[in-house]
């Protein structure tokens, strides 16, 4: 599965799209950003993190959250190259940290797929993709979250 599997997916999922459904997306997309700043430390630079992540959560639920938000795109192309440069620059860290970003992306897609029934979404009462009690499975991303070439190793960089 591929980066064009995922945009499948979403085609799927919804394929009428709303202004709600963009305000939101972006927030889902921040919130994952968030979930970035969770999984990681950095010593020298602590306060900045703690403070940077808090404005990024409370950025993601306004915009998941708030019925009256909404993103005013100002630069098409500008907004196109930050979310494919957003994909280049990940790849990137998972590469520089060991991770195989290609068979985790196959994974993610896996499960996300694995929501569907009949190949179809299916929404909860509150219009969320539901997970198919049957056929539903949480991504094990075990297997490419591979080890860190300097784990254990002094963390400041000379």
């Amino acid at each position: 599965m591929s980066i064009e599997d995922t945009r499948n997916w979403f085609a799927e999922a919804v394929p009428d799209i709303t202004k709600r459904n963009q305000v939101c997306q972006l927030g889902v997309h921040v919130e994952e950003f968030g979930e970035m700043l969770d999984a990681i430390e950095c010593p020298k630079q602590a306060v900045l993190l703690a403070e940077l992540n808090a404005k990024v959560k409370l950025l993601a639920n306004a915009l998941k959250q708030d019925p009256e938000a909404t993103v005013i795109v100002k630069d098409r192309q500008e907004l196109l190259d930050a979310m494919v440069d957003q994909i280049v620059t990940a790849t990137g860290v998972s590469y520089m940290f060991g991770m195989d970003v290609v068979g985790g992306l196959k994974e993610i897609n896996a499960s996300n797929y694995s929501k569907f029934s009949n190949g179809k979404a299916i929404f909860d009462s509150n219009g969320k993709i539901a997970k198919n009690p049957e056929t539903y499975f949480k991504a094990n991303l075990t297997p490419f979250a591979g080890t860190d070439p300097f784990a254990g190793t002094d963390p400041v960089i000379a």
